[in-house]
């Protein structure tokens, strides 16, 4: 289709890639559907021109960026599988600090770049992330010891919210879903 993209052969891809992909793009459309004007950028538009260095490790990048019409910048995570909690508290670290905490990590250690990177902010201002009933319970033990371990603080604990997946499309399902994350945080869900 002459894109600039790396060709990616679909039918080499495994199930569990094939259903990731699927993920992102229901979660593309369904904020897409909420705000036509939102503009998409891809994670295979994101690496496009960077080069992978062999014993560099490179910064996490989400499945998707969502720039809203009024300016909001979110990182989109769509959270299929299980990860060990050391790599998933890694993950959201550097989703909210960005490459400050990549490189604090990379010359101090994860200690140090704990401390060091406490007021770094990536570009993006919220993280959503998409996952399975399981899967958000993980999400949630990670960002809860985070907190209780002083390696975030309070206000970067809300800038990450976990949404359902498959996603919470009734009023009644979306209402579960403020309340199940608003209790996780510690919330008052109660005020609108």
């Amino acid at each position: 289709m002459g894109l600039t993209y790396t060709y990616r052969d679909l039918g080499k891809s495994s199930l569990d890639d094939l259903n990731h992909l699927y993920a992102i793009n229901a979660i593309r459309l369904y904020l897409e559907s909420r705000d036509p004007d939102l503009h998409w950028t891809s994670e295979r538009a994101l690496l496009r021109g960077q080069l992978r260095v062999k014993g560099k490790v490179s910064l996490h990048r989400p499945d998707g960026i969502a720039t809203f019409t009024e300016g909001l910048t979110v990182a989109i995570e769509a959270e299929l599988s299980t990860k060990k909690p050391f790599d998933l508290a890694e993950i959201l670290l550097e989703l909210l600090r960005g490459e400050d905490y990549l490189h604090e990590k990379g010359e101090f250690g994860v200690s140090m770049a704990h401390t060091m990177s406490r007021w770094a902010q990536s570009p993006y201002e919220q993280i959503w992330y998409f996952a399975p009933k399981t899967i958000r319970t993980q999400l949630r033990r990670a960002r809860a010891k985070l907190i209780a371990d002083e390696v975030i603080r309070e206000e970067e604990a809300e800038c990450v919210y976990i949404y359902w997946y498959p996603l919470a499309t009734t009023e009644d399902e979306l209402t579960l879903e403020r309340q199940e994350d608003d209790e996780a945080l510690g919330l008052d869900s109660g005020n609108p």
